[in-house]
């Protein structure tokens, strides 16, 4: 599974009562499949979703640095900024 595809599931991607999660934006189509959640980690998942909307993040807003972040990490660990 990919960092991305975990980190933009939203809380209608939780099935079954948080016994499945549905993978729809991969890169291929291939890669669009239903995963079954490990018993364990149910209550957890449920509890990130309570109270929040279907098209909600499970995981909360995800910022990608991109350019510009990467720029400025490589140039604080130099000294540069």
């Amino acid at each position: 599974m990919r960092a991305s595809e975990i980190a933009t599931r939203t809380v209608r991607h939780l099935e079954g009562h948080g016994t499945l999660l549905d993978i729809t934006d991969a890169k291929v189509e291939a890669g669009e499949r239903t995963l079954k959640v490990p018993r364990m980690l149910q209550p957890l998942l449920g509890d990130l979703a309570k109270g929040k909307k279907p098209h909600d993040r499970l995981f909360g807003e995800v910022k990608r640095p991109g350019r510009h972040g990467a720029r400025a990490a490589r140039d604080a660990c130099e000294g540069g900024a």
